[in-house]
């Protein structure tokens, strides 16, 4: 796979409301372009024996509502954090 170039992690930064620029950028493209070709390594696993995970954890710590968590969006979950209604811890 090619690696992603100064030009599409700043768009992808902008995308997400971020602006990288000199050394930055360069750390960012450096580790995501890391973090890619360490995933690389999972194409060639063979998964035709795996079982499907659950789509969220069966035991979750805490009240009854904790299974309600991992179906709210980041936005959410951050205006939960902010009114402390919820730790991050729980938001894991």
């Amino acid at each position: 796979m090619t690696e992603l170039t100064p030009a599409e992690v700043r768009a992808l930064a902008a995308a997400a409301g971020l602006r990288l620029d000199g050394a930055d950028l360069t750390e960012v493209m450096h580790r995501l372009n890391a973090f890619i070709e360490v995933l690389g390594g999972l194409a060639g696993l063979d998964l035709t024996s795996a079982e499907p995970a659950p789509a969220s954890p069966p035991d979750l710590p805490g009240g009854p509502d904790d299974a309600d968590l991992v179906h709210r969006s980041a936005v959410e979950l951050a205006g939960l954090i902010r009114a402390r209604t919820i730790s991050s811890l729980e938001a894991r």
